[in-house]
């Protein structure tokens, strides 16, 4: 049975094209991965809200988009989102610096901050938007929004020549055996904040 994926947060800085960025719980997926297209008909108006991010200068951008899975119910705390976006960046910004390093030439994204989530997101409901993090708790109009790209760090695609699967799926193994396992009871207990 194919999994249900829905969206958790949008990374208007990166065009992300591999689509190896996954696991059955969580995946970081660009506009040409099936999951990501899955999300979008899973979310009502999340096509609308990703339509409406612009880059500094006015160019349309599509963000790539940190997604989950239904294969288990929960949502992820904050603990598995933001290490499970370590080990994507790990991946590919260690790499590009190396690349960097050689080649004398920027080939992708150089900083972590080109990962960021935007803080702004649809509710699952897609009537509003909220924002929600360490310095803002807010709700806002979807028809008023208008996303923007970090001002810091250009949009940049990450592709498959400057990014580590192998590294990835070791990392991801490691990652999904840590957050899955209650240490104290003994019990699998993915994702929860219990």
């Amino acid at each position: 049975m194919a999994l249900k994926w829905t969206a958790l947060g949008a990374l208007p800085s990166i065009d992300m094209k591999p689509d190896y960025f996954a696991g059955e719980y969580l995946a970081v997926a660009g506009a040409h991965d099936d999951r990501y297209r899955d999300a979008i008909a899973n979310g009502p108006n999340l096509h609308t809200f990703l339509s409406k991010f612009e880059g500094s200068h006015g160019q349309r951008l599509r963000p790539s988009l940190l997604i989950r899975s239904d294969a288990y119910p929960e949502r992820p705390n904050s603990e598995a989102i933001s290490s499970f976006m370590d080990i994507v960046i790990a991946c590919v910004v260690l790499d590009v610096r190396v690349r960097t390093v050689t080649w004398r030439r920027n080939v992708g994204p150089f900083y972590a901050d080109s990962f960021e989530i935007y803080p702004w997101m649809i509710t699952p409901d897609g009537k509003r938007l909220v924002a929600q993090n360490a310095a803002l708790w807010a709700v806002h109009e979807l028809d008023k929004f208008r996303g923007t790209a970090s001002a810091a760090v250009p949009v940049q695609e990450v592709g498959r020549e400057a990014t580590h699967p192998r590294f990835f799926k070791q990392l991801h193994a490691i990652w999904k055996s840590h957050l899955s396992t209650d240490r104290t009871a003994g019990r699998r207990v993915p994702f929860s904040d219990r």
